[in-house]
């Protein structure tokens, strides 16, 4: 197949003017139009598979490099230090271990300590899939000095169930916010 890459861009500048016809027309479009745009894709598809594509060049295999001898000294393996958890004991509560603490210091700030899955869960199940309200609370709880305070918010106001579990997740949350 004889050809040239201007003919290829000729073909499918037509295709593409009847592309637009079409989408401009919609279902309006008479099937003579469908059928030369089906005979055009077919011209241009035949004309891009003719493309005649050289065959790879075969590069000759490097010589390996010859590496000069040095002597290689074995150091015995050193197994990393491994830092053991440290509880840190909290009056009245159990110890916490630095991870715990570490999530705590996250939960500081109500925004960071949801997650964009939990954002969209706890905006679907508890406020009626409304996220402004989920904003509005988050700022109410962030407003407010005790967990007490908090849970009476949650519980009265909002007429959370602690028996749901995506309200217990969230007030766990919560809890962790004032702690």
């Amino acid at each position: 197949m004889d050809f040239t890459i201007d003919d290829i861009f000729t073909q499918v500048c037509e295709l593409e003017g009847l592309l637009l016809a079409v989408k401009r027309h919609g279902d309006e479009v008479p099937e003579a139009t469908f059928n030369e745009l089906k005979r055009k894709a077919g011209q241009v598809a035949a004309l891009v598979n003719g493309i005649p594509c050289p065959e790879p060049a075969v590069m000759p295999e490097p010589e390996p490099a010859v590496e000069p001898k040095i002597p290689v000294v074995e150091e015995p393996a050193v197994e990393p230090a491994v830092e053991p958890e440290v509880p840190v004991v909290v009056a009245g509560e159990e110890p916490l271990r630095v991870s715990d603490k570490l999530h705590r210091s996250i939960s500081k700030d109500l925004r960071r300590a949801l997650s964009l899955n939990d954002r969209f869960r706890f905006s679907r199940e508890l406020f009626g899939n409304k996220m402004p309200l989920l904003d509005n609370a988050l700022d109410t709880i962030e407003g407010m000095s005790t967990h007490e305070e908090a849970e009476a918010y949650l519980l009265g106001d909002l007429g959370l169930n602690p028996d749901d579990e995506a309200a217990a997740e969230f007030m766990t949350i919560v809890k962790n916010h004032f702690l």
